[in-house]
């Protein structure tokens, strides 16, 4: 089996994935630079690559894409009936929880303007700030950022006495 590493990937990611792919052949090229000659022969690959290139993939059976979202990959076309597509759903709960609390701990401190303040040499107060502590924060279309379900292992919605209210557009 031939797999196409779409990735960016450093010497410890490829010796691992070297070691746990036994048997297979791996080639690892970013995304951005495959060409149609690599695609000629792989039976799976890792990452995203320009759909434009995937018709040179002839014996494609398997995509894994990076993103949750597939939906450039799912047109009709693409890929041929036979090829599985499969996509990071639920890959980056965390790292998205973790972005969402910094950045809603940077609005409400103001690091933004202090941040901006601070490069141009002014030192000045920016006004009151507010706290976590007994806030309400609206989250629109959360989607599988890994916040609300019970085998999370970061729920915002315990930090000091935050009240969270989530809205999803899609109920799954």
């Amino acid at each position: 089996m031939k797999i196409l590493i779409a990735l960016r990937t450093n010497e410890h990611h490829k010796e691992q994935l070297q070691r746990n792919a036994t048997g297979a052949e791996l080639l690892f090229v970013p995304a951005d630079q495959v060409r149609e000659e690599d695609l000629a022969d792989v039976d799976a690959i890792i990452g995203n690559v320009p759909t434009e290139l995937l018709p040179a993939a002839k014996k494609l059976r398997w995509l894994q894409l990076n993103t949750a979202g597939a939906d450039t990959y799912c047109k009709e076309g693409v890929l041929k009936d036979d090829v599985l597509l499969t996509n990071a759903t639920g890959a980056y709960g965390l790292a998205l929880s973790e972005h969402l609390l910094a950045q809603l701990l940077a609005m409400m401190k103001k690091l933004y303007p202090y941040y901006d303040n601070q490069k141009k040499g002014i030192w000045h107060d920016e006004g009151s700030v507010t706290s976590i502590e007994d806030a309400t924060v609206l989250i629109l279309g959360a989607g599988d950022i890994g916040l609300f379900n019970d085998t999370s292992k970061f729920h915002i919605d315990r930090i000091a006495s935050l009240r969270v209210v989530l809205a999803r557009i899609n109920q799954k």
